[in-house]
């Protein structure tokens, strides 16, 4: 449900999905029409096996122990996508840049402790929104 809101797609469309189950491949295949129906995939489209080579272009999550990739060219329009994932990280850059210059000058001297370490708090947070952005395009640049 996760990577359905990450990437937009509308809530009762049924969407296909490679599942990389490892020893619990064969409990997951039992249970294909409820996982089908709960997660909203396409059971035409649902491969559940041990073990799966990464698919280019598809987004992935970890649950326990089974690795589950969904195919972008099927979720999203890719080259809108990456328009939209490489303006927002140019928007986080630039505030990452901003901020660390406010940290690099007489602010982080001056200022309050708990508003300095505030500031180092919301850096961090864009660190990690940027690592975010950067993995997401990294996933539709794969080919």
């Amino acid at each position: 449900r996760n990577l359905r809101a990450e990437y937009d797609v509308t809530p009762g469309r049924r969407i296909g999905a490679l599942i990389a189950a490892g020893g619990a491949a064969a409990a997951m295949e039992s249970q294909r029409s409820v996982l089908s129906s709960l997660a909203k995939l396409d059971p035409a489209q649902l491969v559940i096996a041990p073990a799966l080579e990464a698919p280019a272009q598809a987004a992935s999550v970890i649950v326990g122990e089974a690795i589950c990739y969904l195919p972008l060219a099927d979720l999203v329009d890719l080259e809108a996508e990456r328009e939209r994932l490489q303006k927002a990280l140019a928007e986080v850059e630039g505030r990452i840049a901003r901020s660390q210059s406010l940290l690099a000058s007489d602010f982080a001297a001056k200022a309050p402790e708990q508003v300095v370490q505030r500031e180092r708090d919301k850096l961090a947070d864009l660190q990690v929104e940027e690592a975010t952005l950067r993995e997401r395009l990294a996933d539709l640049h794969s080919a």
